[in-house]
């Protein structure tokens, strides 16, 4: 199956299309929280069933989606050092640079505590600040990370964003010098 035939994007973007405006008003309030919560309530019950697997992918479009609309810049699906990394707050640049600057995402398709504490470990060896590497997982496991949960009702992804955002601003140096402060 290529990108493009992919069920659950195909979902989430048909809903997205069907209810633009409701989602751009969202938007237009910086509600992107708001946003988040429309698409799983909107989406979550046509992927569920499919498995975990399907759940990470509409978590992932969710957040690609919203980032997007949300202006923070991110990097998606790059390499690092040889870790594949999911999403990547701001860029790899800054990572590289000053870790302490940059967030590293990893949404997950599984529920193996083994195979999570595993791509943690990898996570780790290239984001050494343990604080800025935040995983999405179908339920809470108790991991020694920063984890948001994926359901329909019960979510954190929602206050993810809202961090994500609020990362990216604590960070944003250029808003300080465009007003020479």
């Amino acid at each position: 199956m290529t990108q493009e035939e992919n069920p659950v994007k195909d979902l989430l973007f048909n809903y997205i299309k069907d209810t633009q405006e409701s989602i751009a008003s969202l938007v237009s309030e910086k509600k992107f929280d708001k946003v988040v919560r429309h698409l799983l309530e909107g989406c979550y019950d046509g992927v569920v069933d499919a498995g975990d697997e399907s759940v990470s992918i509409l978590a992932t479009g969710i957040l690609h989606y919203v980032l997007t609309v949300a202006l923070v810049p991110s990097q998606r699906k790059v390499d690092f050092q040889g870790v594949e990394i999911d999403i990547v707050v701001p860029d790899l640049r800054v990572l590289e640079a000053d870790a302490r600057k940059a967030l590293v995402i990893h949404v997950f398709g599984t529920r193996d505590p083994d195979m999570i504490k595993d791509r943690l470990g990898q996570l780790q060896k290239i984001q050494p600040e343990a604080q800025n590497i935040w995983l999405v997982i179908p339920e809470d496991l108790g991991l020694d990370a920063k984890t948001y949960t994926v359901s329909k009702n019960g979510s954190t992804l929602p206050k993810m964003i809202r961090d994500i955002v609020d990362f990216a601003d604590s960070q944003d140096q250029s808003k300080l010098r465009i007003l020479r402060i």
